[in-house]
């Protein structure tokens, strides 16, 4: 039966990306070198799996053709009913239960973050103050941090953070902050939280969550260095302190260690011909599961 073939093929190349893709991606010096690209290949690699998944699902599906008779096959023999319904049925029963999970998942996260993201809006129009100077808003703290709130255009800085920042790292600071608003990170953080949320247990998601939150914040690191230098933003990371609330990009997020000796030594950029062969791996990662999914399995075997 070539569907169970199909099925066999998808799930082994989806096993194998999702074991694979992780480790070459945390043991590569990529993500310090382009954190884009490393971003790009995460999030590729882990769809061209759920892909895959998708797939072999499907195909499990299709036996429904073979209803309410087994026809013949290419090879002469028939398939049984029951074996066509318990095949069709497995297949419908991993979409339902996927599409499921990602719709609860959904509805509990977007309805979290927006009561948590109201609350604090609420609190920041109490307790803050609008500086125009700095486009920021200001609260008092005896913590030094700095952070954005997502879906909206605010910054948020703490007093102490103010009297311990000098200039240029304040503006350092606040360069970090916008570059998180503008590129609209949370976005990713949230999809990857998602993923972790609707299908908990899965390590591999774990990974690309985590990856996920380090990686803006090397992003967000690239964008601010347009327009500062990096010593000042190291400086302003070594200084401040974790105070974001929940759902909230830190200036001091992601693996802080990292990022200065990053800021400090910036790696060599990566040559065109590596950005060339990046792309063309993600362009392999979304065709093959719809090569393996549609090409005659009695060809490759």
């Amino acid at each position: 039966m070539n569907v169970s073939m199909h099925v066999l093929l998808l799930t082994g190349y989806a096993t194998t990306v999702a074991s694979c893709a992780p480790r070459l991606l945390s043991d590569s010096s990529l993500p310090r070198r382009s954190p884009t690209l490393a971003m790009a290949l995460w999030h590729t690699s882990i769809g061209s799996a759920g892909l895959a998944i998708s797939l072999a699902a499907v195909k499990l599906m299709s036996t429904a053709r073979l209803l309410p008779v087994g026809p013949p096959q290419p090879d002469g023999r028939t398939v049984p009913i029951v074996e066509a319904s318990a095949t069709m049925a497995a297949g419908l029963l991993v979409v339902v239960y996927a599409s499921f999970r990602l719709l609860l998942a959904t509805t509990r996260l977007l309805r979290a973050r927006r009561n948590a993201r109201r609350r604090h809006l609420d609190l920041l129009a109490i307790l803050g103050r609008h500086d125009p100077e700095l486009e920021a808003t200001v609260v008092p703290s005896t913590t030094a941090a700095a952070y954005c709130v997502p879906r909206t255009n605010q910054v948020v800085i703490t007093e102490h953070a103010l009297r311990l920042l000098e200039p240029q790292q304040l503006a350092a600071v606040l360069a970090h902050e916008r570059a998180h608003l503008t590129g609209r990170h949370h976005l990713l953080v949230t999809w990857a939280t998602l993923l972790v949320d609707a299908f908990p247990g899965v390590a591999v998601l774990d990974r690309l969550r985590e990856a996920t939150s380090d990686l803006v914040e090397l992003l967000a690191d690239d964008k601010a260095l347009r327009q500062v230098d990096g010593s000042s933003l190291a400086g302003a990371i070594a200084l401040l302190s974790r105070g974001a609330p929940e759902g909230g990009l830190a200036a001091t997020g992601g693996r802080a260690l990292v990022r200065v000796e990053r800021l400090l030594d910036p790696p060599p950029r990566l040559w065109p011909p590596y950005l060339i062969g990046g792309a063309v791996v993600m362009s392999l990662l979304v065709c093959l599961p719809l090569f393996l999914a549609s090409y005659p399995a009695a060809v490759l075997f």
